[in-house]
């Protein structure tokens, strides 16, 4: 009697960092269902469902009423509680590969499309995914493909001669032979197949496959569709027109458009850089990890600043904003964070000469009482300048030097003027919460140059 195969529902799901579910769900039911598959290590295919967010609601301050915990659960049971609770998609498993499709979109969405003939000879999955695109869409450009290791080598080289054979095929090769990177090599014929049976066969083909497709705004229709396929070492991309049009919009210099990250400080600092402003940004200690919502991007280009930041704070009901001498402060609300703001203790004297940014938080921790070790720097990339010239703003912002002396002060009237004398430095501050209840506060001083320093302090003494 034969082993029956395990069942891929039956898998364990184990991430490093919790898949959380919310409930009820934000529009990012599809990055979730990838998460949970990708975490339980099964092969899958995932279809997104139609849209539910636009930004007349997105509001980063809503808290779900409930959460699940999906880790360490079957698969099944993470499935089964996404389905219950997002019943826009349906999930099933055939010969152990899951498959994750949009209840309203069956039948009539990009997957459902048939193609003639479909045919390929030895080829890599990058080149059947590029042949499978080119048989609906000639106009489409080839996938990109991404290398994963130690460096990252991303391609939009052309893709190889298809060798296209009249040999029919119902299944692919038991065995296909393997080039030097790994992959195997795919050779399949087609005729009157669906995209998705054309996307399962070459997932099976080369048998270390997954695949998803995500819809721009407009409906499940191909032309809407970006096909990927990921595998262990590299995945393809296969970009919907309108995916790559906004692509290019989004590294246009001449236009600010800003894509909508959870939380807000990510969003704003997004902006802060493009517009090159200043901002005070007191944070919150629940530390959302970033996600993006699946919305187009909100266009700034040519908005003044102030009308800029009320559209933006706007998106988190939970914080608001005030301009202070140039410097727009975003702060929670009445409410929302703890009274009275660490911020507002007061100082009797702050005084500094010729120092550095990270000169200015040492004196702020000496004002707190200790700083925790370590700190540091990060280093961001600028979208309108090349890489010397960014180098040499780096070196220069960090190398500025300032002198102030304020008396009956607070921390926030302190950090104010700091970024106000160097001229380029916005701050942020976040509380955290330790599992005992201690309290440590992080400041961040940000450059619109592409660097900024931080440090984390511990309040042991009053100012």
């Amino acid at each position: 009697m034969m082993a029956q195969q395990p069942k891929a529902a039956d898998a364990i799901v184990r991430s490093p960092t919790p898949v959380v579910l919310e409930i009820p769900p934000r529009d990012t039911t599809f990055q979730i269902i990838q998460q949970v598959l990708q975490a339980a290590g099964v092969p899958h295919g995932v279809e997104q469902a139609r849209r539910t967010a636009d930004t007349a609601r997105i509001d980063f301050g809503r808290r779900p009423d409930r959460t699940a915990i999906l880790d360490g659960i079957t698969v099944r049971d993470a499935l089964d509680s996404i389905v219950r609770e997002d019943p826009r998609y349906e999930w099933s498993e055939s010969d152990g590969r899951i498959l994750v499709r949009a209840v309203d979109a069956r039948g009539s969405s990009a997957l459902d499309v048939r193609v003639p003939r479909f045919a390929v000879a030895d080829v890599s999955f990058t080149d059947a995914l590029a042949a499978l695109v080119h048989a609906i869409d000639r106009s489409r450009p080839a996938p990109t493909v991404i290398q994963f290791g130690v460096t990252l080598n991303i391609s939009g080289a052309e893709v190889a001669p298809l060798v296209i054979t009249g040999q029919a095929r119902a299944e692919p090769p038991a065995a296909a032979p393997r080039k030097g990177d790994g992959q195997r090599l795919i050779t399949l014929a087609l005729r009157g197949a669906t995209v998705l049976e054309i996307l399962d066969a070459i997932a099976r083909a080369d048998g270390q496959l997954s695949w998803s497709v995500h819809y721009d705004a407009g409906g499940a229709r191909f032309e809407n569709a970006t096909i990927s396929l990921k595998g262990r070492t590299s995945s393809a991309r296969a970009v919907s027109a309108n995916a790559e049009r906004e692509a290019l919009r989004m590294r246009d210099p001449h236009r600010l458009l800003i894509p909508f990250i959870s939380p807000l400080d990510r969003m704003l600092m997004l902006y802060v850089q493009r517009a090159r402003i200043q901002v005070g940004i007191e944070l919150l200690s629940d530390n959302d990890r970033p996600s993006f919502i699946d919305v187009p991007a909100l266009d700034l280009t040519d908005v003044p600043p102030v009308a800029a930041l009320s559209r933006m704070v706007a998106f988190d009901s939970r914080f608001d904003w005030v301009d202070s001498g140039a410097i727009f402060n975003i702060r929670p609300k009445q409410g929302h964070a703890e009274e009275p703001s660490i911020l507002d203790q007061p100082i009797d004297t702050f005084s500094v000469a010729d120092v550095t940014a990270e000169g200015t938080l040492d004196a702020i921790g000496r004002l707190f009482g200790s700083a925790t070790p370590g700190g540091g720097y990060g280093e961001g990339g600028l979208i309108d300048v090349d890489e010397k010239e960014q180098r040499r703003r780096i070196d220069e912002g960090r190398a500025k030097t300032m002198s102030l002396t304020l008396a009956n002060t607070s921390i926030r009237e302190i950090l104010n003027p700091i970024c106000r004398a160097h001229g380029t430095l916005s701050w942020s501050l976040r509380p955290h919460v330790g599992p005992k209840g201690q309290r440590t506060y992080t400041i961040q001083l940000d450059s619109y140059e592409g660097w900024g320093v931080s440090k984390t302090f511990r309040i042991s003494q009053a100012g």
